[in-house]
């Protein structure tokens, strides 16, 4: 009996295209606000209008590809899903011939059609495409395998993802009969494949290649991890690195090697101290800190020449691979993974700069797979401009991508979603991410300052042998309080989970006053002049976009405002008045924990206007006058400067010589006194009997090679008034409360 065809009525509404017109202008308006697009970017697109079809179409019923018409007018095909590789017989293949390198949009037409009565007997109606659609691209970074949803879409172009591909007919989309759905359930369609040129790749020194795959066996040093991991300046000692592998989430540990740009203050391991922690179970990130991009801030720099930066990224490799023999990660029997600190230079860094960068990480990655080493390269997806380097001859094996979203340790953090990196790109484990940057941490009563990272991609491992487990699952807990402040011992806030909540009775009772806008935004810090005005700064939710909150109502309604930082990409770290017309913002350079920069922004007419001046160093500011300040900390945690001009011009100076204000995290008094169980992480008193703190403390729970082990940060908010003799839990709202 032959296939019967079922129509149904559709209708196509103008509005429609009107609106996918609109989303692409908008796609492209957006990449160019984010630099990624040059200002006179050229419309680019090939449309494949039919796949090349194996077994090819025939109007008989034993090819099984149904062809039906559709409203662009060339023909569309439909197969059955298959679930077992031994069933599946039917694919289609789009080869489109690309006028020039770049990256291109790739988008799958998806027609509508109505329900499919087959001609296979007992197979019946099919009602609708399949959910889970496998696409495999094959691109100048190797094959992207992505699993997309045709259904319920209908005459609409399905969008794949942005790939790099070089000019002509080397790259191509093929799609298979197989899923995971139960056999004949749901027919996949076969119709147009779209390509549109988004971005140019710089081709002017090296062309882009075939692939970036890693070599198929890895050395016997280094394996695929996907754990918690943390980086950190001061090296922890090997007791505190046993007591953090028992009671905390982490496994990896980034052990920076040295190189030119190493950060005076950080210290170094050695072979047995690699050995005794790689003993314990640790695995490492082995990473070489070598000269920066010409146009960064860094004082050493390589060369503005791609031929000589490539050279010096050769150079480095040798260097880095000579340090990590020194520590016993390297050795005759078997090599190991390498990366290189490559910080941000500016999301908006000329076509030079990014050129003479590009050309370092290519001498880097080549010279370390001709000595026998895996290549991996750290930086921000957008300020380091991590997606160039899919268009070099030799393609990192690995990136190790800092894209910051909060300041403590996430169990449900990702590799992905790295703003400026499409998720197509280093996709097949061959990612590290760095989402939280500097910031103490403290598992087994023992505290840290580090950057949490989550991995899926190659570390080095240690010479013991673990059970297989997964990366923490996290326990349910309040928010981590990320920040206070008290006008009396009834009036205060706190900041928790993003949310600022304000209490009138001493903590009795909470009022959630995040700022809205579309919808609430997540904080990072706030601060209160007096009970009606106060400030509050957002996590950003893109690298051009920095926002302050100002209210005068005391948090009923908020009115935002942009903020004129410098090009970069920035965290923020504090936001406070010494009146209602002076005031301090402060924001830290994303980099990795070996650097500490920041910027200040300053007003003098309450938030009306703001100007720029650099920080030595990203940490917060104190003023006790409009013109007398000081900030301390930066890589080490040992460097303290002054101003006496309002922040124009810092100098370094004693700790010492300065007096602290009560409370804050550099006046020892208090915390010392302090009886409270836990680590101290901040403490205030706005009166001499009446106070406020709050500790922090790590917990896990089962075996940590076991699938039952999971961690969470748990944080507590104390009240005294007795002046710290006795102190009470105070509890805060559930999220979403």
């Amino acid at each position: 009996m032959r296939r019967r065809i079922l129509f149904l009525s559709t209708i196509v509404i103008p509005f429609a295209l009107l609106a996918l017109v609109l989303l692409v202008l908008g796609r492209v308006q957006d990449s160019r606000s984010e630099g990624l697009l040059p200002e006179m970017a050229p419309a680019i697109e090939v449309v494949v209008d039919e796949p090349v079809l194996a077994p090819l179409y025939d109007p008989g019923c034993a090819d099984a590809w149904e062809r039906i018409p559709t409203n662009r007018g060339p023909y569309a095909y439909l197969t059955l899903n298959v679930n077992d590789p031994a069933l599946s017989t039917n694919s289609g293949t789009w080869s489109p011939d690309l006028p020039q390198d770049g990256f291109y949009q790739v988008e799958a037409y998806i027609p509508a059609h109505a329900p499919i009565e087959w001609c296979t007997t007992n197979i019946g109606i099919i009602l609708s495409d399949t959910v889970e659609a496998r696409y495999e691209i094959h691109h100048v970074g190797g094959v992207t395998n992505k699993n997309a949803r045709q259904r319920p879409l209908a005459n609409q172009w399905l969008d794949l993802g942005l790939y790099p591909f070089k000019a002509g007919k080397a790259g191509y989309v093929r799609l298979t009969d197989l899923n995971s759905e139960v056999n004949f359930t749901s027919t996949i369609s076969f119709s147009a494949m779209r390509f549109t040129f988004i971005d140019t790749i710089k081709t002017r020194y090296f062309p882009v290649i075939s692939t970036s795959k890693p070599t198929a066996t890895p050395s016997p040093g280094v394996q695929v991890s996907n754990k918690p991991g943390f980086d950190a300046c001061i090296l922890p000692s090997i007791s505190k690195m046993q007591t953090w592998w028992d009671a905390s989430p982490y496994w990896i540990y980034g052990l920076y090697l040295g190189g030119s740009s190493y950060a005076t203050g950080c210290t170094k391991a050695d072979s047995a101290w690699v050995s005794a922690v790689r003993q314990q179970g640790w695995s490492f990130i082995p990473t070489w800190v070598g000269p920066q991009a010409p146009c960064s801030v860094f004082p050493n720099k390589m060369s503005s020449d791609p031929a000589a930066a490539y050279q010096q990224g050769r150079s480095e490799a040798a260097l880095a691979m000579t340090a990590a023999a020194n520590v016993g990660l390297i050795n005759a029997s078997h090599g190991t993974v390498l990366y290189y600190d490559l910080e941000g230079f500016g999301s908006n860094a000329s076509s030079e700069c990014r050129l003479a960068a590009s050309s370092f990480v290519n001498g880097w990655t080549g010279r370390l797979r001709e000595l026998g080493q895996r290549a991996g390269v750290y930086g921000s997806g957008c300020a380091s401009h991590i997606r160039d380097w899919a268009a070099l001859p030799n393609v990192p094996d690995y990136i190790w991508a800092a894209s910051w979203y909060t300041n403590t340790y996430d169990a449900q953090a990702s590799v992905f979603g790295v703003l400026c990196l499409d998720n197509s790109l280093w996709a097949s484990h061959q990612r590290i991410r760095q989402y939280a940057g500097g910031h103490k941490e403290v598992w087994g009563s023992q505290s840290n300052t580090i950057d949490s990272n989550i991995a899926d991609g190659e570390v080095a491992i240690p010479g013991v042998t673990l059970a297989a487990a997964r990366p923490a699952a996290g326990l349910p807990s309040q928010p981590l309080i990320q920040d206070m402040g008290w006008l009396s011992a009834d009036q205060g806030w706190t900041l928790a989970g993003g949310r600022l909540l304000w209490t009138d009775d001493g903590g009795s009772t909470w009022q959630d006053q995040t700022p809205q806008e579309n919808a609430r935004v997540s904080l990072a810090t706030a601060f209160f002049i007096h009970v009606d005005e106060g400030w509050a700064l957002p996590f950003p939710a893109r690298p051009d976009e920095y926002r302050a909150y100002h209210t005068t109502d005391g948090g009923q309604t908020w009115l935002g405002q942009s903020l004129p930082l410098p090009p970069g990409e920035w965290q923020p770290r504090q936001v406070t008045f010494l009146d209602a017309a002076n005031g301090w913002v402060t924001y830290r350079l994303m980099t990795s924990v070996l650097f500490s920069r920041g910027v200040m922004l300053k007003t003098e007419d309450g938030g009306k206007t703001w100007t720029a001046h650099d920080l030595p160093i990203g940490e917060p500011v104190f003023f006790d006058s409009p013109l007398s300040g000081w900030t301390a900390g930066g890589a080490a945690g040992d460097e303290f400067y002054t101003t006496a001009d309002g922040g124009l011009t810092w100098q370094p100076a004693d700790s010492n010589s300065v007096s602290m204000p009560a409370g804050s995290q550099l006046d020892p008094g208090k915390l010392l006194a302090a009886n409270l169980p836990g680590q101290v992480d901040r403490l205030a008193f706005p009166s001499a009997q009446g106070g406020w703190a709050v500790t922090v403390e790590g917990d896990c729970q089962g075996e940590k090679a076991s699938l039952e082990f999971a961690c969470r940060q748990v944080s507590t908010l104390w009240k005294t008034v007795d002046g710290g003799s006795n102190w009470l839990p105070v509890r805060l709202p559930a999220s979403g409360k």
